[in-house]
């Protein structure tokens, strides 16, 4: 159960925001959930079990501070792509 979330520190209009500002947010909230999945994914297989990662409605709909729902999309694709996968 992946369930990462920082929103960050900057509120307001998407060109206010820093490179630093999407860092610090992505590093948590996509890097994390990806980097942790990658990690336990053969456990996970070996015991037929899932992966469950929790997102946000910022993953679907962007209304928000620009770098969280970034992330929260990621997730989402993150989510998509691991549907596919197998171990061979």
């Amino acid at each position: 159960m992946n369930n990462a979330g920082v929103i960050g520190t900057l509120s307001g209009p998407s060109y206010w925001a820093s490179r630093a500002d999407y860092d610090n947010v992505l590093s948590v909230n996509l890097y994390g959930v990806a980097m942790v999945t990658n990690a336990f994914l053969p456990l996970v297989f070996k015991a037929n079990g899932r992966v469950i990662n929790t997102s946000s409605i910022c993953g679907r709909f962007g209304f928000a501070n620009a770098a969280y729902c970034v992330s929260k999309f990621g997730v989402e694709a993150l989510s998509d792509t691991l549907r596919f996968v197998t171990l061979e």
